[in-house]
This record gives C-alpha cells, structure tokens and sequence, in this order.
C-alpha cells in the first residue's frame, strides 16, 4: 500500500519528497540539544530555536562568531553549575614596532627619520543576544553570560632615526628624528543582552538566576616614540641630535553593554 502511494507521486513527487526529508529531519533534531559536562556547542547560525536546552556542569554554548545579533528561544532551559552563553568581542590586533631609519651614505648627510608606528587595532564589539525562555531551572547555580567588548591593541612603537654620516668641521650633520609611536586601538563596546522569560520572577536580578559581564574592552597603550639619532661623527659643533617621536595616544574604553529584561506579562 506504502509503494503504491510512493509510486502515484510520480518522479517530479518523489524528488520533492527527498529534498523535503533532509529539512524535515533537521528541525526534528534541533527540538532537543544537550551539551554535556565540559563541552562547547558553537552556533552555526544566528537563530537556535529548541524544545529544551540542557547544559550540564562547566559547558558552554558560543554564538555565532560572525553576526552581531543571536536569537535562542527555547521552551525549557536546564543549567548545571558554572555553565556559560559566550559572545565576547575578539581583542584587537597589536602593530608591530616601526622601522628604524637606513643608514646615511656618503659625507656630511644628515640621519634620516624613523618611520612612524601605526596605530593598534580596535576591540570588537561583544555580542548582542535575544534570549527567549518559558521554563528555567538552574538548581541554584547561576546561568553565567560574557558579551565583553574585545580590547583595543598596543600601538607600535615609532622607528629610532638615523645617526648622522661621518661628516668634518666644515658642515652641519644632525641626526634623524625619530618616528611617531603608534596610537592605541580603542576598546569594543560591550554587547547588548535581552532576556525574556514566562516562568521566571519579576524579581529576577536579586535573586541572581542569570550573572552577566558586559563591560567594554580596555583600550590599547600607545606606542613609544622612537629615539632620536646622533649627529655625524666630526661634525660641526652646531650639529644637533635628533628628537625623539613622540608618545602614541592611549584609546579609549568601550562603552558598557546593556541588559534589558521583559518582565513576566510585560
């Protein structure tokens, strides 16, 4: 009866119905998901729909890396202890220390500069997460959540200048400047975290069910500047070093996140 069926779809039926199954299995397998004790569950998408979410002692679930917003609606949500949602802003990189200035060639010729440091790069911003719960059971240990700003990198430090060539009584013969440091990256703000639960007490913060962290990352130092290089060996007295760069500006903090929670019948 089961092949008769299968055989009145046709082909074009039964090709429908094999790309149809793959899906229809999918969903079924995202009703329930279970991370077990010290285990980490990443998110392949921005959106996690479930029946139930279990989390058992020291797991963690990471979002996905390359949104900026995760959706999690689950029915029932189950935590051990010390269990984490992680979304934290990667750190900035560091620039490297500048180029020191080439060699003077050649009588009387004065150092050449450092090359200038370059600036660090910026904290990412941590992730923002909608998280949608019914039921929440946490057997007294806390749901723990980090949506950081990431930290803004160092500048790089500005290249020494050049000394001076060899030169005689009848020429000046300074040395190079040195190079700029680089400045500091600025710190990613931290993300935004918004909690909606049916089951849960309006009281929720007091009773500390969910412990977040959503500082902004600290910005990056900047970078020295590069020394100054010495004048020409023989050179006239009126010769003068050259100064050395200056002091790359620290960056700035990043703004603390926010947490919004949508009371019980709000």
């Amino acid at each position: 009866m089961r092949f008769n069926h299968v055989k009145q779809l046709g082909l074009p039926g039964c090709i429908l119905l094999l790309m149809i199954l793959p899906a229809c299995h999918k969903l079924m397998a995202q009703k329930r998901l279970e991370i077990q004790k010290k285990s980490s569950y990443e998110l392949k998408e921005d959106t996690l729909i479930l029946d139930e979410l279990i989390m058992h002692d020291s797991s963690s679930l990471v979002l996905n890396r390359t949104s900026p917003t995760s959706y999690i609606k689950v029915n029932k949500l189950t935590v051990g202890k010390q269990c984490w949602i992680v979304g934290s802003g990667t750190h900035g990189i560091s620039a490297r220390p500048a180029k020191d200035a080439d060699i003077s060639e050649g009588p009387c010729n004065h150092g050449k500069p450092g090359v200038d440091g370059k600036s660090g790069v910026n904290g990412e911003r941590g992730k923002n997460l909608i998280l949608e719960v019914t039921q929440f059971e946490s057997n007294m240990y806390p749901l723990l959540l980090r949506l950081n700003g990431g930290n803004g990198g160092d500048g790089g430090g500005g290249g020494n200048g050049g000394n001076g060539s060899k030169s005689t009584i009848h020429c000046d013969c300074h040395g190079g400047n040195g190079g700029n440091g680089g400045n500091g990256g600025e710190g990613g703000a931290g993300g935004t975290f918004t909690f909606r639960c049916v089951q849960c007490p309006s009281n929720l913060l007091s009773t500390e069910v969910i412990k977040f962290n959503l500082h902004g990352g600290y910005s990056g130092y900047g970078g020295e500047g590069g020394r100054g290089g010495a004048i020409g060996t023989g050179a006239m007295q009126t010769s003068k070093r050259g100064t050395n760069g200056k002091h790359g500006e620290r960056g700035k903090n990043g703004q603390e996140g926010n947490f919004i929670y949508n009371k019980p019948g709000s």
